[in-house]
């Protein structure tokens, strides 16, 4: 399959070149965990191909290091096909990671768990293989996106549907997704500010939502709440961003049910400054609360430091994270956990 799709990708790139169009790798991003005794790193490429006229592709790459002890292998995260039917229609063919739904804000989920499995990437992730419609009204004040695939995992049955609609209005953005699999309904939505000082950000998703009983519980909400502000001068020689980040995790994930972990809340403190234009310095305070319901319950609480280190300019952004431990508490056992430094880079072209 990925070979058929490898070759699919690449006839498109020979022929919307042919018609005055080249790839452009858009962004690359990477960011390392080293712990005492192990490394985990994460890269993403992405790779945009548009068409001059009514056709088009993208597509994007991912290479993943769990391990100091595997090997670094390139797969095919996703690729899309699409026709332009009218100024405000397209119609696309996608295979792979085609959206990860509520992927916003600063703290993101698989950089504080890293996990191939569940990443956190959003409170839902469109998947697989599948057919894509979608409407422009307006401009870009009203978009509605229709999604209808097969899953990668079989937990959607015989596939999926999900539709999700976009409200752009003064500096203000809306997204509601609701979508239906295997007898059972998702529902989600999304609030996004975009002002000069003081922003915020909601994302709220139930990913399983069983259309018979209609049952739902604490824990099966995703939820991302954000504060964000910004103050700068108006040459950007200075800048301070302050963030706080409120996380819980759903017991159900991309089709991976999490029986042993329920009650989650993860918290993140950050205060950066910006100086001379593009050095970073500040701090960031992380806090994480949960439970393992197995055959014993624990409660664990963990908080972490870290001075921030980097540089930041129009195309590169650098940061150096050291965390240290400072509290570990499980069933009333305190401990210090091993250090991790973290490495984020990104480039933009």
């Amino acid at each position: 399959m990925r070979k058929l799709i490898l070759l699919i990708l690449l006839i498109s790139v020979l022929d919307i070149s042919s018609h005055g169009e080249i790839p452009i790798v858009t962004k690359f991003n990477s960011y390392s965990h080293v712990f005492s005794n192990s490394l985990k790193t994460f890269n993403e490429i992405w790779v945009n191909i548009s068409g001059a006229g009514k056709y088009g592709a993208d597509f994007t790459l991912s290479a993943d290091k769990f391990d100091t002890n595997e090997n670094v292998t390139f797969s095919l995260e996703n690729a899309s096909f699409y026709v332009k039917l009218f100024d405000f229609i397209n119609i696309g063919y996608w295979y792979g990671n085609k959206k990860y739904v509520g992927y916003y804000g600063n703290y993101q989920g698989y950089f504080y768990f890293p996990s191939k499995e569940v990443p956190f990437k959003g409170w839902h992730t469109i998947n697989g293989a599948g057919l894509t419609l979608d409407f422009y009204l307006f401009g870009d004040l009203f978009k509605t996106e229709f999604y209808i695939y097969k899953a990668k995992s079989d937990y959607d049955g015989i596939g999926s549907a999900d539709l999700n609609l976009t409200l752009n209005y003064a500096g203000m953005s809306l997204e509601v997704l609701g979508g239906v699999f295997s007898n059972n309904f998702r529902f989600g939505a999304v609030y996004r500010t975009f002002f000069k000082s003081i922003n915020a950000l909601l994302v709220f998703g139930i990913p399983k939502i069983p259309i018979q009983t209609f049952s739902i519980t604490v824990d099966d909400i995703y939820m991302l709440a954000e504060e964000k502000i910004y103050l700068s001068a108006p040459d950007n020689w200075w800048s301070i961003e302050q963030t706080l980040s409120i996380f819980t995790q759903p017991t159900f994930y991309n089709g991976i049910l999490l029986t042993n972990v329920t009650g989650d809340i993860s918290t993140k403190f950050s205060l950066v400054s910006k100086f001379l234009y593009n050095i970073l310095l500040g701090g960031e305070l992380i806090g994480n609360f949960y439970q393992n319901t197995g055959l014993v319950t624990q409660i664990n609480i963990s908080v972490w430091i870290s001075p921030v280190i980097g540089f930041e300019g129009n195309s590169v952004t650098i940061r150096i994270q050291p965390f240290l431990n400072l509290l570990n508490v499980s069933n009333q056992q305190i401990g210090i956990w091993d250090y991790l430094i973290s490495l984020k880079g990104e480039v933009k072209f």
